[in-house]
């Protein structure tokens, strides 16, 4: 698994780093954002995915708590259910988290390879040149990186950018939040929105700051993508008023029957159906009189 993950993830990246690290000048924060953007654009189709998959459960939040109403007590017919609208309407569960899941690799790698190129740790140096591709001889000249940038240290923490990092995440988080009646739900979005940026606040106070420079800058651009997809969502849910999207009708059955239809009350529905049969007597007692 070690000679798996160094071929496909680590060793590619460590001399991808190297090479913007090379072209930009020596400058090691730029590399960073650079290398981030481009990221960030591979995975935009995946990204502008999740936002309309988010969009699209907000609309159909109704419909899914009826079901979840209608079979409180039968958790398999529950998710079947779930799962037959999701299908329906082209949603993939995973779909929100896609970006997330990608991303932590991604991040661990990067560790790595600050870890392997600063100076901060010369012990390091031995065996790098073991990750650096042969072809590539003229990156050899540019070891050890410079980690200074803005007079800050990336090879070391920076609270200010812990703080950006936390702040940032906290935006991104509450732009792409659903609308939701179901106060479980509800609960648990407003743990996430709180919990998720602290949680990353706080490695990035443990972890070197160019880590928290490249989750920086990837929130940003998450934020940048979300406001023209969706507008600003939850951050000012009257900015999003027009932004819906259209969800294409699907066929109606007994199944998507709304809970307020299936709970009618039996007592309108008795009256009803004496209001119907005296109706109908009295039409049948005219037509009587018509005859005669």
């Amino acid at each position: 698994m070690g000679d798996l993950w160094n071929a496909l993830i680590f060793d590619p990246m460590l001399n991808s780093l190297i090479i913007l690290y090379t072209f930009l000048g020596n400058n090691f924060g730029l590399t960073i954002i650079v290398f981030t953007l481009i990221v960030n654009i591979i995975m935009l189709p995946l990204r502008l995915k999740q936002i309309r998959s988010t969009k699209k459960l907000a609309v159909l939040g109704p419909r899914l708590q009826a079901i979840q109403k209608k079979y409180a007590n039968d958790s398999q017919r529950r998710g079947q259910e779930t799962m037959r609208i999701y299908k329906e309407e082209g949603i993939s569960p995973l779909g929100c988290l896609g970006p997330l899941v990608i991303q932590m690799p991604i991040w661990i790698s990067l560790y790595w390879c600050i870890y392997a190129l600063i100076p901060t740790f010369p012990e390091n140096f031995a065996s790098l040149t073991s990750h650096m591709y042969d072809s590539l001889e003229f990156l050899d000249t540019a070891i050890p990186l410079n980690s200074t940038f803005l007079g800050l240290d990336l090879g070391q923490p920076v609270a200010l950018f812990a703080l950006f990092v936390g702040g940032s995440m906290w935006v991104l988080q509450k732009m792409s939040m659903m609308e939701s009646t179901d106060p479980r739900q509800q609960q648990t979005q407003k743990m996430m929105l709180w919990m998720m940026p602290f949680m990353f606040g706080f490695l990035c106070l443990q972890f070197p700051s160019g880590l928290s420079m490249y989750w920086m800058t990837s929130n940003l651009v998450g934020i940048a993508v979300q406001y023209f997809v969706a507008g600003w969502g939850g951050l000012i849910p009257s900015a999003d008023t027009n932004n819906s999207v259209p969800v294409k009708p699907s066929k109606i059955n007994e199944e998507d029957i709304s809970s307020e239809e299936e709970d009618l009350d039996e007592k309108q529905y008795k009256n009803k159906r004496q209001d119907s049969r005296r109706r109908n007597r009295n039409s049948s007692n005219r037509a009587r009189r018509k005859q005669r």
